[in-house]
């Protein structure tokens, strides 16, 4: 497969799912899935290794994939204005990695840790025992 064909894939199915000058819809997690075939044995072992529990604010793997793949999109972009091709080349898979863990990472944060908050949530309001 050519590096950049899931390249071309996601930025048709996110332009498709995306309106101009919003927040990208929720199809945004379907396009990265369909363009990078994602599984559930996708994740890094570190995502799945995090305690949530000990979690504070910007520190989660979600929010350091997506420092990751900002940080990448940035060299990728010095590269590409200075003609730096192969670099740019060079970058594309590291990208690729990054998006796709950062969507598996934003999976794995809200079944393990804002599901259950939402569900304890709704157990509360309805004034159910908590699950232990």
């Amino acid at each position: 497969m050519e590096v950049g064909a899931p390249l071309v894939e996601l930025s048709r199915r996110l332009r498709d799912a995306t309106v101009p000058g919003e927040r990208p819809s929720p199809d945004h997690g379907e396009a990265i899935r369909a363009a990078y075939a994602l599984r559930e044995s996708d994740p890094d072992p570190d995502t799945l290794a995090f305690d949530y529990a000990d979690a504070t604010a910007r520190d989660t793997p979600f929010d350091l994939w997506c420092e990751a793949r900002e940080l990448v999109c940035g060299f990728m972009r010095q590269a590409y204005e200075v003609g730096q091709r192969p670099l740019l080349e060079a970058l594309e898979p590291i990208r690729e990695c990054a998006t796709v863990q950062q969507e598996l990472a934003l999976e794995d944060m809200e079944r393990r840790y804002v599901e259950p908050r939402c569900a304890e949530r709704r157990r509360r309001e309805a004034g159910l025992r908590p699950v232990e």
